[in-house]
């Protein structure tokens, strides 16, 4: 693998002047310029070999190569289309990097319409490692975009996987907890319900779901998993919009709550992530 290149003046200059490459406002587009930050960044996160990254707009890839050179496996989530044939170019050497074009709310293309399952597979091993010793018996999640990344972490920790329905089933329709959840996301109420058969007051379950917001969904879950006199030993969330009041909700309520993105503020054309 080579080192990293990028991150001075010189070596960014050229790659912008390049590919003719305007900065878009909207993407509030700023490249670092000093290895010297670059090396403390990554170091400050103590990134190992036994660490997939997800990264989060990585422009022309200098911090790229950085989390590249340093981790096991780095995803980085690009929006701007004129940035991918850079990335192309600047990461080829670099081949535990997997760039994906999207938007990171428009989770359509890897978590729910279409799944990438290597994506997947690595945030399972995320979740897995972050939750080893809390001691978990099952992992729990809400039906559906939340099925693929529990699945993947049940599948880590070598545990069954429950789901929780948005309505009764018909087959299993005795012995159901239930409890009704409202999104007001949505603007819609559904009634949760979890089979009694598949859990009992010997159960610690990991909750794992896509998005965190309000909180309505996990606190949903939480109450069925009480219903049932089981215990909650942790919450995995994909992407939290951290400036709406679920995640304060739920760590109030002393649970821990692992985010792998977190969304401090969130307008027009502008996103702006948080620790």
């Amino acid at each position: 693998m080579t080192a990293p290149y990028l991150g001075n003046p010189k070596g960014t200059i050229e790659v912008l002047q390049k590919y003719d490459f305007v900065f878009q406002k909207k993407f509030g587009q700023n490249f670092l310029i000093d290895p010297h930050v670059l090396d403390k960044i990554v170091n400050a996160a103590g990134i190992t070999k036994d660490d997939f990254v997800l990264e989060i707009g990585p422009g022309i890839g200098t911090m790229t190569q950085y989390l590249a050179a340093a981790a096991g496996k780095v995803f980085a989530v690009e929006i701007d289309k004129a940035l991918i044939p850079i990335l192309g170019d600047t990461l080829k050497d670099f081949p535990n990097v997997q760039v994906i074009n999207e938007d990171i709310l428009k989770v359509d293309s890897f978590i729910n319409h279409q799944v990438d399952p290597i994506l997947m597979a690595h945030i399972g091993e995320e979740f897995a490692a972050h939750f080893k010793d809390c001691g978990i018996t099952k992992v729990a999640t809400i039906e559906s975009s939340g099925i693929a990344p529990a699945l993947m972490t049940a599948q880590a920790m070598g545990l069954p996987l429950i789901i929780l329905k948005k309505q009764p089933s018909k087959v299993l329709n005795d012995h159901l907890f239930q409890t009704q959840v409202t999104s007001f996301t949505k603007g819609t109420s559904y009634e949760l319900t979890l089979s009694s058969k598949f859990i009992d007051e010997n159960d610690h379950v990991l909750i794992i779901d896509d998005f965190l917001a309000n909180g309505e969904a996990a606190t949903g879950a939480i109450r069925l998993i009480r219903k049932a006199h089981a215990t909650v030993g942790g919450i995995g969330i994909l992407i939290e919009k951290a400036f709406q009041p679920g995640h304060d909700k739920l760590v109030s309520q002393g649970f821990d709550v692992y985010s792998l993105a977190r969304i401090g503020h969130l307008g027009t054309d502008e996103i702006e992530f948080i620790d």
